[in-house]
């Protein structure tokens, strides 16, 4: 008799009752049944531990299960009894804790198996926590009494530990199942999340396909799930939940969590009165309870936080940033710098403001807009959020209610409230608790009272008249500034259309906040690529990516880099991408490119005294450096990782290459080489993810005294200077390192290399100021040619240096 047997205990140290913890709807429990009631056997046994009997029985009963109780260390002993209980020849053994098993390949596993007439079989290279193992009942029979503790505990270590003793076989999944990347199995609390984010995403796509989700899922069901963006770059969500901050920001995280499939951190100790009832209507309206947290994550667990904040301390924001690439939403923290990125979507009272992105398109606007004409022309809504930290809204009900018009009031506990009212007031102003989906009613108002915020942008754009209160100082000269009419003194009231001066939230090219956030999450934070310290200044913000200077070596880097992919070097980056920038494609341009390396061959014999050598060019790319290289007479040897540029330079132009990183570059394996006397990239160095240690690399590759020369854009050239948004700006998305030449020193000699000559190239007088359109005959484009090779301002350079001079090699003294 074939028998698949789940083992289950509730006393697990890491995460104790685990087995029981819901999971979309069923517990871990359930989900593991329900997979392995899709192996075919003839019995389901579910072995469970001797004091967690009585609270699984239960569910084992409703899935038709057999519960079978055991002890609780000795497994085995457990499986052993069950077996001689049953009458079991063949055991699928399982265990509770793994809900997403694929079950096809336990059927397959167990096929082999009988053909093999083995003792033991498990499939390799299948996810952590969706494999089986089958075995010969006998043979566990045979294996306990001689088990050690170990053995006892895991039960399958007790065949394939001795097989010596017992025929054990290991054979690789089939490819549709082999996934040994992923993990799907639940130890530890992180490990759960990660499952209902697994869970949620099946249930989603099944019933999109399917029209429900009953049933257990398939193991390509289960990769897509784990290959969908809320599982394999989660997000969390950090609204503020304290006091006086308004509920706005907890609403807007919802919806954003309902329209991502993201999670919300809502700590039990968060002071805002509304919470509950605010979460409650989101999980009413289609939140998972799972993606509700209430505790703050381990670090890197999730690609993507976002906090919607207010104005948060530094030390929140450092707690926020461990936990993955910190996202700030209109935050307001003098502290900015600790975000990876920041986002604007209210527009700020400061122009200048420095963030990553403002984009005032993201405020979601109501569907529906007043027209002439239409009903509800005297009624007016007075909301000043859902908690009114100001105490503004019956004050400004009354005021709104004096003029004449017919009032509903948005306020916390309506009926304490109405007692607070003149009597004459009390039976006509409404009084309404704050609710979900105010943007869709406000349409029906004439007037809007209310702060600066979303609702005052909604009500704008829903055509309703819009007067503000000034509950900050802050928010009445935003208010100002925007042209909003504020709430008069009392007894009076402003009844006319506000202003339309300002900016009127329009159509944004990510159509959705979650879409942009997705792609966000896609993103990649990085450390210094030069020495590895995380962090420091920053230095720039684009829509595109975050530059810091860093704190230990100076350099600056691409700390943060928005989803979507760096740059292809595909047959497009050589000739439509390079024509598309230069006219012509890079094969076209050969000569001239030719051209400038004889110039650097000229500096480079100048430099290492030497008429001949090898010399090795990372990032050869067609070839047109090592042509040069060899008419000065060297030995030129290239590699790129670009194959088909590799398969030009050798088999065309007869050159030594081989397709390589530098990483994986073997010097001896490819070419029978030890050492170089010159190791030369031409605009490589920037797109170097670890330029430390692909620096490090090259002194290996390097003789005593040999010569590494590069070239590189420039960030402290005309552009930068004159025009330092533009510059970052147009930053390509894989350049990771911005050098500068007068930090290029020090950094180089950190690494090994004395710096002999640094050439400021790229001089470019119409980027000057006011000098777009001169003429490059003119006096003035002649004279800033000149000052800008004076003083380096070009926007690329050349540095020379040596390496290993305390090996022999020449001092720049004796060459400069």
């Amino acid at each position: 008799m074939t028998a698949v047997i789940v083992q289950c205990r509730l006393s697990s140290t890491r995460l104790p009752g685990k087995a029981l913890m819901p999971l979309e709807g069923a517990s871990l429990f359930e989900w593991t049944l329900r997979a392995c009631g899709m192996i075919p056997a003839d019995a389901y046994i579910a072995a469970v531990a001797e004091p967690s009997y009585g609270d699984l029985l239960p569910a084992a009963q409703a899935l038709g299960w057999e519960c079978f109780p055991g002890p609780e260390e000795d497994v085995l002993g457990r499986f052993c009894a069950a077996i001689r209980n049953y009458g079991v020849d063949t055991v699928v053994r399982a265990t509770a804790d793994n809900p997403f098993l694929f079950f096809e390949a336990a059927g397959a596993s167990l096929t082999e198996f009988t053909r093999l007439k083995a003792d033991y079989l498990t499939y390799t290279g299948l996810p952590h926590g969706s494999g089986v193992e089958v075995m010969n009942a006998q043979a566990l029979l045979r294996s306990h009494p001689g088990a050690t503790p170990f053995e006892k505990e895991h039960v399958g270590p007790a065949l394939y530990q001795h097989p010596d003793t017992f025929d054990c076989r290991f054979i690789p999944a089939p490819a549709p199942w082999n996934h040994p990347g992923l993990r799907t199995t639940v130890d530890t609390a992180r490990d759960l999340r990660r499952a209902r984010r697994i869970a949620r995403a099946l249930k989603s796509a099944r019933r999109e396909a399917q029209g429900d989700a009953q049933g257990a899922f398939t193991a390509e069901e289960i990769c897509a799930a784990c290959a969908s963006p809320p599982v394999s770059r989660p997000v969390l969500l950090v609204p503020s939940v304290k006091k006086g901050q308004g509920t706005g920001h907890l609403r807007r995280m919802l919806e954003l969590a309902l329209e991502t499939g993201a999670e919300v951190l809502v700590p039990p100790e968060g002071t805002l009165a509304e919470a509950p009832a605010i979460v409650a209507e989101a999980l009413g309206a289609g939140l998972s309870p799972g993606q509700v947290i209430q505790s703050l994550p381990e670090p890197g667990e999730y690609a993507l936080v976002v906090s919607d904040l207010f104005r948060a301390e530094a030390p929140e924001a450092e707690a926020l940033s461990a936990a993955g690439p910190l996202v700030g939403i209109d935050e307001g923290s003098p502290a900015r710098d600790a975000w990876d990125y920041l986002l604007d979507i209210i527009p700020p009272l400061e122009d200048d403001r420095r963030v990553n992105l403002f984009e005032s398109g993201f405020i979601t606007l109501p569907e529906h807009r007043r027209s002439p004409g239409d009903p509800g022309e005297n009624a007016a809504l007075v909301v000043f959020g859902g908690e009114d930290p100001g105490g503004l809204a019956l004050d400004a009900a009354l005021r709104v209610w004096r003029a004449g018009a017919d009032v509903t009031a948005v306020v916390d506990d309506p009926e304490a409230k109405r007692a607070l009212l003149p009597p004459e007031a009390r039976d006509a102003i409404r009084l309404v608790p704050p609710a979900g989906g105010l943007r869709d009613k406000l349409h029906r108002y004439g007037l809007v009272v209310t702060h600066y915020g979303l609702t005052a942008w909604e009500a704008r754009h829903a055509g309703c008249r819009v007067l503000l209160g000034p509950s900050t100082p802050l928010h009445g000269a935003l208010a100002r500034k925007y042209g909003f009419e504020p709430l008069m003194v009392p007894g009076t009231c402003a009844w006319h259309h506000e202003s339309r001066r300002g900016m009127v939230p329009g159509a944004c090219a990510w159509h959705h906040l979650g879409a942009f956030i997705t792609r966000l999450a896609s993103g990649v934070r990085r450390p210094c690529p030069v020495c590895g310290t995380a962090g420091g200044p920053v230095a720039a913000r684009t829509e595109e990516a975050t530059f810091r200077r860093c704190p230990s070596c100076g350099i600056q880097y691409q700390a943060f880099q928005a989803g979507g992919g760096g740059e292809s070097y595909g047959e497009d980056y050589f000739f439509g991408d390079y024509k598309q920038h230069y006219g012509r494609t890079y094969l076209e341009d050969f000569g001239a490119i030719k051209a400038r390396g004889a110039e650097r061959m000229t500096r480079i014999r100048r430099y290492t005294g030497a008429r001949r050598g090898a010399i090795l060019d990372v990032g050869c790319a067609y070839g047109p450096f090592l042509a040069a290289a060899a008419d000065a007479g060297w030995d030129a040897y290239g590699i790129d990782v670009s194959e088909r540029a590799v398969a030009y330079v050798r088999d065309t132009l007869g050159f030594p290459a081989v397709p390589s990183s530098l990483e994986d570059f073997d010097p001896e394996g490819a070419f029978g080489v030890r050492e170089f006397d010159a190791v030369t990239l031409w605009f490589v160095l920037e797109h170097l993810p670890d330029a430390g240690a692909a620096l490090k690399k090259i002194r290996s590759l390097l003789k005593p005294g040999g010569l590494l020369a590069f070239s590189t854009p420039s960030a402290s050239g005309v552009s930068a200077r004159t025009n330092p948004q533009g510059f970052y700006g147009s930053s390509p998305r894989d350049h990771v390192t911005l050098w500068e030449p007068e930090r290029a020193r020090p950094i180089l000699s950190s690494l090994g290399f004395d710096v002999l000559k640094i050439v400021s190239t790229g001089h470019h007088p119409e980027r000057f100021p006011r000098m777009e359109r001169a003429s490059g005959d003119s006096l003035a484009f002649k004279a800033l040619g000149l000052w800008s090779r004076v003083r380096s301002l070009g926007d690329t350079f050349e540095a020379y240096c040596v390496a290993g001079i305390s090996n022999g090699g020449f001092s720049s003294k004796n060459q400069l």
